[in-house]
Formats: C-alpha cells, structure tokens, sequence
C-alpha cells in the first residue's frame, strides 16, 4: 500500500511529473540561439490501483437474506419515534445513529457466500469494506429454530473472514439472531450460544423487538460511553 486517503480535498502526490523544453517560440524570439537546448523529460508512468472503501464504525455483515438491509431501515426509522435514537440514511447502503449525542455510522455490507476470501460472489468487494469497521454485527436467521444450522451460517461467514486475514476476524463482534419474529415456537438461544460460545441478541427488526438492546451493546462494544450526557 503506498498512502490512504482519509480526507477530503487533501493533495497527494502519486507520481513525479515531467520537465517541459524550450519550444518553438521561444527559439524564434532569441535568433541569436544556435545552440542546442535541453529538451523537455517525460513524467513517470506507473499502473496504480485505487480501492474504494466504506467509512463506516459499524458493519452488518452476514449471509444472504440474514436481514441486514431490514435492520438498517428500521433503524433509520426510528427518528421518527426515539428521541434517544437518531438517525439519517446517507446512503442506500448507511445509516448515521445517534444516541444521547454520540454517533456513528452504521453500514450494510453485502451477503457473504463460501469462497468469498478467494473471490467468489462479491468476495473483495465486501471483504474489503469489513477494513474499515470498528465493530462487526453479525446476523444469522433465526427463522429455521435449528440451533446446529444457525451455528453453522455463523461458523461459514467466520471461516471466510478468517481466509481474508487477521485484521479482519480480530475484530470485535456483536452476534445477533434475526428474524425471531418469524418463529412460532422459542428461538434455541442457549443452545446456539452454546455452540458459538457467544450469548447473542434476540432480534425482530419487522416488530423492532431488540432494537435498542442491539444499538446498547454495539455502542458498549465501540467503546463510546452513552451512560451521561
């Protein structure tokens, strides 16, 4: 990596450029001139590649159809309804919340499927925003009430971010289980924890049963302090 950009408007210089030479009018104006002149020297010429990355302090990440873009959207909602919550979509995919005067941005990343650390589906193109993310919320669908497959949806988006590299799996996680609503029996809390070692958030973004404990622990995770102010 050869330099980030991080602020807007900022100069950064990639590549040397060139040296112009005397042109053609000068030599006309100086008749007296027989000599030859310094020409000009051509810049340097290198490929470059330039990756764009979300700025966000919080990614959703999961498997297809895990239920990101649903939470994302009731939490941009609920300015409407929560003085404590706050909250504007920046974007299709970004949300920017507010809780008792701090912020952050919260952004849907893309469904992740088996081989993305190599490329397949989306791959990079989703791995590559996880970079900038200071905490991961990572969805699985409760809908099926089986505790081993809903362990093993978590276990596959872990593998993938795992392949990509340390700096992305060594990030801390907020494991939540969506979809409750769509259960008529209980959701196998206990025993997915127990499989996952994680105690995960119970979760409806449709009925919002959740909400506020999910934005309660990302922000504690985050490490920004909401408890005064």
């Amino acid at each position: 990596m050869l330099l980030e950009l991080l602020e807007p408007d900022a100069p950064v210089a990639l590549l040397q450029g060139g040296r112009g030479g005397r042109g053609n009018t000068l030599q006309r104006a100086d008749a007296a001139e027989r000599r030859a002149t310094r020409a000009g020297r051509p810049g340097v010429e290198r490929p470059r590649e330039a990756r764009a990355q979300i700025l966000a302090d919080v990614g959703l990440v999961g498997l297809p159809n895990a239920g990101k873009s649903t939470l994302l959207a009731k939490i941009s909602a609920r300015v409407r309804r929560s003085p404590r919550i706050r909250s504007r979509r920046s974007s299709r995919a970004s949300a920017w919340v507010e809780r008792r005067w701090r912020q952050i941005t919260v952004a849907d990343l893309p469904g992740l499927i088996e081989g993305a650390s190599e490329g397949r589906g989306l791959g990079h193109q989703f791995l590559k925003h996880v970079e900038r993310t200071r905490v991961l919320v990572h969805l699985v669908d409760a809908s099926t009430g089986d505790a081993e497959s809903m362990a093993a949806a978590w276990r596959s988006v872990r593998d993938e971010l795992a392949a990509y590299g340390e700096r992305v799996c060594a990030k801390p996680e907020v494991l939540v289980l969506s979809k409750i609503d769509a259960r008529d029996g209980a959701v196998p809390a206990a025993e997915f924890a127990r499989l996952t070692g994680q105690e995960p958030v119970l979760l409806s973004s449709l009925e919002g049963a959740g909400v506020d404990e999910l934005m309660r622990r990302v922000f504690e995770v985050a490490g920004i302090d909401v408890a005064t102010g």
